[in-house]
């Protein structure tokens, strides 16, 4: 008997303020959305906003928060699970923390990729649908100081990710100061990669069907850093079917790796609701919002007999309240020719069909 299950996964959710209103959403264009995201057996997607009005801000480029009330808005979208798994997800410190999780959690969504401990934040959730068993695994490549779990402390399961810098050494006499003489080398950390990999493994055993879903890359455009592809291929070597990166606000391009799927951003899905002052942000985040799109894409991924058959990329943007419809005319345009130019780099090709894009996975 064959057997069949399906997977949503978007892009990032970082509302700060309620999107229903007597339930319905304040844009009519998340119907679109909801409607494509609804045909799947399972549904994810990444959560950034902590939920509380407790705790410390703590010493980052940026912090964000918002009411924890949000929550209750979160059942219309149909998640079966949230990672808390990413860079902003302890902007407040364990108190705040403790509060996204409940609030997520009593709102019917279950949550990885955070928690009170390492052992937590680690576990992985296993979903059964149409009598397939379907692993999520949650890592954050983006690992704020104090916010990564240990044994004794509340925080996300991260993969610190070490930086160095490669100067020309005859340019560097002649153009002292210049940037472009600068590359930048990243790797991940040895013992966090040989922890996350045991951990997919060892998940591996107990389903048919596995996700790893990763926060990671930069916080905007096309480039992606050097650790990343190493590390994507690492999860597909230990046993992971899909590899569901995010934290870009913008689309990238997807690469087919040993005939499994890398989707290195899905972008944006729900944005922020308001525009913070700019004048309360570092010069540094100032650059990265300027760089960020809203667009963002859903991905159906179904899969046969434990096997991926089609993989299918529905292009959404987001308007100026920042919730998102599925894209067509010039906009669909727009976001799909990013995607397409970012998987043919990869090696990936994709046909468009209509509004979506299909992925030869081949």
């Amino acid at each position: 008997m064959t057997k069949s299950v399906s997977i949503a996964v978007t892009g990032d959710l970082f509302p700060n303020d309620r999107f229903y209103v007597a339930d319905r959403p304040i844009d009519s264009g998340l119907d679109s959305a909801l409607a494509v995201m609804g045909k799947a057996d399972i549904r994810h997607a990444t959560f950034l906003m902590p939920l509380s009005e407790r705790g410390e801000a703590m010493e980052k480029v940026a912090v964000i928060r918002a009411h924890p009330a949000i929550a209750e808005d979160l059942p219309n979208l149909g998640l079966d699970l949230i990672s808390l798994a990413n860079n902003h997800t302890f902007d407040f410190g364990p108190d705040a923390l403790s509060d996204t999780i409940e609030a997520l959690t009593g709102a019917g969504s279950m949550v990885i990729g955070a928690g009170a401990n390492l052992e937590a934040a680690s576990k992985p959730v296993i979903l059964t649908r149409n009598e397939v068993r379907v692993g999520f695994v949650a890592f954050s490549c983006l690992v704020p100081p104090g916010a990564a779990a240990t044994a004794d402390r509340p925080g996300i399961s991260g993969i610190r990710v070490h930086s160095s810098y490669e100067v020309h050494p005859a340019w560097s006499v002649e153009e002292p100061g210049e940037p472009e003489l600068v590359q930048i080398h990243t790797r991940v950390d040895p013992d966090d990669e040989a922890r996350a990999l045991e951990q997919i493994k060892a998940v591996r055993k107990e389903v048919d069907v596995l996700v790893v879903t990763v926060h990671w890359g930069y916080g905007a455009g096309e480039r992606q850093a050097e650790y990343q592809q190493p590390l994507g291929h690492a999860f597909v070597d230990a046993g992971a079917d899909v590899v569901f990166g995010h934290h870009v606000h913008g689309v990238q391009g997807v690469e087919i790796y040993q005939g499994r799927p890398i989707l290195y951003s899905p972008g944006t899905f729900i944005g922020r609701q308001e525009s913070e002052d700019p004048a309360t942000l570092s010069e540094l985040a100032q650059r990265l919002i300027a760089d960020m799109t809203p667009d963002g894409y859903i991905a159906i991924l179904e899969f046969t007999d434990n096997k991926l058959t089609s993989l299918v990329l529905n292009p959404t943007s987001h308007n100026d309240k920042g919730i998102p419809h599925i894209s067509k005319g010039e906009e669909f345009e727009r976001v799909s020719s990013r995607i397409i130019r970012g998987s043919s780099k990869l090696g990936t090709r994709m046909t468009v069909e209509g509004d979506r894009l299909v992925v030869d996975l081949s």
